[in-house]
């Protein structure tokens, strides 16, 4: 099969703007959200007061459920029950607008003005960064993954120019209205692994 980078995936884990909580590490998150978690404080990863954190999460049958498990938590593990579940990333981050001691995640570009996405770090030893183009394509971000396009070495022609439409200023300018990260700087490098 011929493979084609076409975008980047990444989720932001996004907390109400006054939330003194700047940065976590995957390790800190995994414990918020699996099940038997050590964390369900924000006292416990530097707040000001105690107060119980509020996990959100997307709805069962959603990717980015999915993707989240699979990064933070582990394929086979679980989350914690009684955790509310949303259709949108969209409806995670107005409640964490209005909820000072919620958590949630979602598409970076689902940032709204009452939120704030934490900077991440893989583990304790490494630098924490938020989610912006840059560290999302140099895999800086610790929840991004590359996109990619899978075809037939004999694919159609139809197929090879839908492809290269993606690949184009235009078609990456669509991926990127949809919430993905273009593939940016990385454009030109993409357009000479154009399908055989």
């Amino acid at each position: 099969p011929v493979v084609t980078k076409v975008a980047y995936d990444a989720l932001a884990v996004f907390v109400h703007k006054d939330n003194p909580v700047s940065k976590i590490t995957i390790g800190e998150l995994r414990e918020i959200y699996i099940a038997g978690g050590k964390i369900d404080n924000w006292s416990q990863l530097g707040g000001k007061a105690p107060s119980k954190i509020a996990p959100l999460v997307r709805h069962s049958n959603s990717g980015a459920l999915v993707y989240f498990r699979e990064a933070v938590l582990g394929k086979r593990a679980e989350f914690k029950e009684g955790m509310r579940g949303f259709s949108t990333g969209a409806d995670i981050v107005l409640l964490i607008e209005v909820t000072p001691t919620a958590i949630g995640f979602a598409l970076p570009s689902n940032q709204r003005d009452g939120v704030k996405p934490l900077a991440l770090s893989a583990a304790p030893d490494r630098e924490s960064v938020i989610p912006t183009g840059k560290t999302i394509r140099d895999g800086t971000y610790p929840i991004s993954r590359p996109l990619y396009f899978v075809s037939s070495p004999k694919a159609s022609a139809e197929t090879k120019k839908f492809i290269e439409f993606v690949l184009s200023k235009e078609g990456q300018s669509f991926a990127e209205k949809q919430g993905y990260t273009p593939l940016g700087d990385a454009l030109e490098i993409s357009r000479k692994q154009k399908p055989h």
